[in-house]
């Protein structure tokens, strides 16, 4: 359209008037398209004839959309729809002398109203992933990669078993507006697994939560309904029944179950209900309610329930959490845990190596203050009340347990540095819930641990049972990349003697038990990644982690001297807008003692890959890795073998 240009200018209208505000959201939104790049400025005042000519502009884009000539831009609703109407209403007189005819545009934008309208009220949404993967693995050590006698893959702790696998999750969501504030939804998921179970579990997509083996719901093909949901928008309170991730809920009292399979998530979501809300209270800042069941190898039930307030006052929030934990339910058979590397001292002084039917209360504090330039404190405080045996027929005992973590971060100069106390008793967050299916693996790497098929309630990574000591970081982003530093210093509260593993409660995750003495293990790692863009389309990045775990003693099968090192170097590189090429090495070395036992591992990992958009919601890749790993020590231990990935992820 061409618009005449008119003598005098109109009255201006101030930056402050409602329609600057709705013309510069409908051009938010791109209905201002062909109009100065589609942008808007409006901080200064405007004359109504400029304003007018903003108007016409997105009326005739809107008149197009009405006719089905034009495509209706996202995320556009009913109140842009409104405010366009309005906005015609205000400048009739102007457009009118453009040429256009207002009443006919109104009806035609009303019943473009109608449509939006019906489009918000039902949502369709969805995802779609495929993942296929071959490996195979041979060697000097006898059956390498089959069950007999599993690889592993040490940069990641999972196990690398000879096989080919194919696995597809789809999941569909609908998002209907079932009142005027009022929304409600709900997921159906399908999930297929073909091929072999060792290579599916830990190198294909994470299955749903009612398909998923590591939650004792295996399936090799299964359909079903993931969850459902309401969601007020005013006050941001939803209520979901079904699969979920806790929302407020802090680690260090409560996280999810970790994953054992090497493509994520981290976590495994939590099955039940929970409510979570903003509120609009003065000083309340958020609200979660949540319960769940727990993955347990026992048959009896074992559920958790929690709940989180947070407040904020200023720059500090202060946030209070609550859990309750039981792994059978009221007057059932007891369910007995069996645990790893200690013997519990139970009724009658009579040793132990069960617990059950085992409960748990965790009160967790956490005080959060923002200072000036960018500088922050985080305390965070959590006591445990562990009951083994609600019955008092193996233990008659409350075991209590706490942690402390206080952090700092902040800036000085261009450099972003940090630093960490923790103090977390080895009694804290005694309740140990054994996976369904056991993952059989290492979890914790790079530090190992004897706990590889239990979990616990909190981040027991980050916040590691019978630890104290320090973290420092420093990191600092430049013109064409980024450079981050970490050291480590921790050690343990008390020692793994015969006596200290013998409480009901305690947790040692690493350092095995002593056969005399009271030697302390410690831990001293320190860190340093490079990332680097030297070139728009060149990407390179390095990283290197060295773990030092000790324990001196005089005598040597209580002795431990290790070193583990992981180190990786990557390069990616764009060609055009769709192709990405990629190539990495990772190099993983184990060497020193552990009593004993003297340890010389070594592991190579060259891989290639390419990454193809498809179309923006579209993404296919595919990766080529070689295992190589030598055992110096032992004879016929060494094994080699590729791994091949392909992946497409599809959403809409």
């Amino acid at each position: 359209s061409v618009f005449p240009a008119l003598s005098a200018p109109f009255n201006d209208v101030p930056a402050s008037h409602w329609a600057q505000n709705a013309v510069q959201s409908l051009a938010e939104k791109g209905l201002l398209e062909g109009y100065h790049g589609g942008t808007f400025r409006g901080e200064k005042s405007a004359s109504r004839y400029e304003m007018a000519m903003v108007v016409a502009r997105i009326v005739a884009n809107l008149e197009k959309i009405a006719a089905g000539t034009a495509k209706l831009p996202d995320g556009v609703t009913k109140a842009d729809l409104d405010a366009a109407i309005r906005l015609m209403r205000e400048y009739k007189k102007e457009l009118e002398a453009f040429g256009f005819r207002t009443n006919r545009i109104e009806e035609s934008l009303e019943n473009l109203e109608a449509r939006v309208t019906e489009l918000e009220r039902v949502k369709i949404y969805g995802s779609y992933r495929t993942v296929g993967t071959s490996q195979g693995f041979t060697g000097t050590a006898p059956n390498s990669g089959s069950t007999a006698n599993a690889a592993l893959d040490y940069s990641t702790g999972r196990l690398l078993l000879t096989g080919s696998a194919v696995t597809s999750l789809a999941r569909i969501g609908a998002n209907a507006m079932i009142a005027k504030s009022l929304q409600a939804g709900a997921e159906l998921v399908a999930f297929a697994s073909i091929g072999t179970p060792g290579v599916s579990n830990y190198w294909g997509v994470t299955a749903p939560y009612l398909s998923n083996i590591f939650l004792g719901n295996g399936a090799t093909i299964r359909a079903n309904l993931d969850n459902v949901w309401l969601l007020h928008p005013d006050t941001r309170t939803r209520t979901i029944l079904g699969a979920y991730d806790p929302g407020f809920l802090e680690p260090f009292v409560l996280k999810g179950i970790t994953n054992p399979n090497a493509l994520g998530p981290p976590t495994l979501p939590y099955f039940g209900g929970n409510i979570q809300t903003v509120t609009g209270i003065p000083f309340l800042s958020g609200v979660e309610i949540m319960h769940s069941r727990l993955a347990n190898a026992s048959p009896y039930p074992a559920a958790v329930s929690a709940a989180f307030a947070g407040y904020t006052l200023g720059k500090t929030k202060l946030g209070l959490n609550y859990t309750w934990a039981l792994n059978d339910a009221p007057n059932a058979a007891a369910g007995g845990v069996t645990l790893p590397g200690s013997n519990w001292i139970g009724t009658n002084s009579v040793l132990r190596n069960t617990t059950g039917p085992q409960s748990q209360t965790n009160l967790g504090l956490s005080l959060n203050h923002a200072f000036p330039r960018d500088w922050s404190a985080l305390l965070e405080l959590a006591k445990s009340y562990y009951n083994p045996d609600r019955t008092a027929t193996l233990f008659n005992t409350i075991t209590q347990g706490g942690m402390l973590h206080f952090a700092v971060k902040g800036k000085v100069v261009k450099l972003d540095v940090g630093g960490e106390y923790l103090r977390i008793s080895p009694t804290y967050d005694s309740f140990v819930s054994q996976y369904p299916q056991n993952p059989q693996i290492p979890l914790f790497l790079p530090v190992s641990s004897y706990y590889t098929n239990y979990y616990q309630i909190h981040d027991s990574q980050k916040y590691p049972n019978n630890r104290q000591g320090f973290r420092l970081s420093a990191g600092t982003g430049f013109n064409i990349g980024r450079l981050d530093l970490g050291y480590e210093a921790i050690s343990q509260m008390q020692t793994s003697s015969q006596g200290n593993l013998a409480y009901p409660g305690f947790i040692e995750p690493l350092f095995p038990a002593l056969t005399g003495g009271e030697s302390t293990g410690k831990i001293d790692d320190y860190s340093i990644s490079l990332s680097l863009r030297p070139r728009e389309r060149l990407g390179l990045r390095g990283a290197y982690y060295n773990y030092l775990i000790s324990r001196a003693s005089s005598t040597p099968a209580d002795d431990m001297s290790l070193i583990q090192s992981v180190g990786l170097l990557g390069a990616d590189y764009r060609l055009g807008d769709s192709l990405l090429l990629l190539g990495d090495i990772t190099f993983v070395t184990l060497k020193g003692h552990s009593g004993l036992t003297n340890l010389d591992l070594r592991q190579s990992i060259p891989a290639v890959g390419l990454g193809y958009t498809i179309t923006p919601s579209s993404v296919v890749n595919l990766k080529y890795k070689v295992f190589n790993f030598t055992n110096a020590i032992a004879a016929n231990s060494d094994w080699n073998g590729p791994q091949t990935m392909l992946d497409w992820n599809f959403r809409f």
